[in-house]
């Protein structure tokens, strides 16, 4: 259940977020 979160953690939320404030700026 947590193993990707304790594996990533700040990584995979942040790359997560800026990967989608790209994409609706790109969509924009």
């Amino acid at each position: 259940k947590g193993r990707r979160a304790e594996g990533l953690g700040a990584i995979g939320r942040g790359e997560g977020i800026a990967c989608f404030a790209s994409a609706l700026v790109t969509r924009d």
